[in-house]
């Protein structure tokens, strides 16, 4: 696993705050639990659309279920990758149900799989390097005010009133 890096700043009321930890290698890692059950180290990977787990770290979860295997390819190579729907994944506050989990190779170091900012699902994230934290919001837009009426026209005089 990955240590944590903890933070006196205190949580805006408009954000949700996930500590995470920034590797060696310079990757973000967060805890997550996975339907309840299982604790894993995931890297967010900002080309990840889905969450994937190593061969490692499935041989360790109890509660994902595989149930297809479908030919990929990537950067890596080509092969064949299992996967599961119907998965919960929880990063602190924010929950994710129906989520699809795929079984991959490779990772970051010390990490147990990837997820991606998809995840965060319409929400900006902000990421804080010091002292460690990220905090995804979300977007307010104030709302416009409307124009002041313009003042009435001035009386038109002619150059011989008073």
């Amino acid at each position: 696993g990955c240590s944590r890096t903890t933070s006196e700043r205190p949580p805006s009321p408009d954000a949700d705050t996930i500590p995470f930890t920034l590797t060696e290698q310079n990757n973000i890692v967060v805890q997550a639990t996975i339907n309840d059950t299982d604790v894993v180290d995931l890297m967010l990977h900002t080309a990840a659309q889905d969450v994937t787990l190593t061969e490692e770290a499935v041989r360790k979860v109890k509660s994902v279920q595989f149930t297809d295997a479908t030919a990929v390819k990537s950067w890596g190579g080509e092969g064949r990758s299992r996967s599961g729907g119907g998965n919960q994944v929880q990063i602190e506050s924010l929950r994710r149900r129906g989520v699809t989990i795929w079984e991959n190779k490779n990772s970051g170091a010390g990490t147990d799989g990837k997820f991606g900012l998809d995840f965060f699902d319409g929400r900006i994230v902000e990421i804080n390097f010091n002292p460690y934290w990220t905090v995804p919001v979300s977007i307010v837009t104030p709302p416009v005010a409307a124009a002041p009426d313009p003042p009435p026209p001035e009386k038109a005089t002619r150059g011989d009133e008073p």
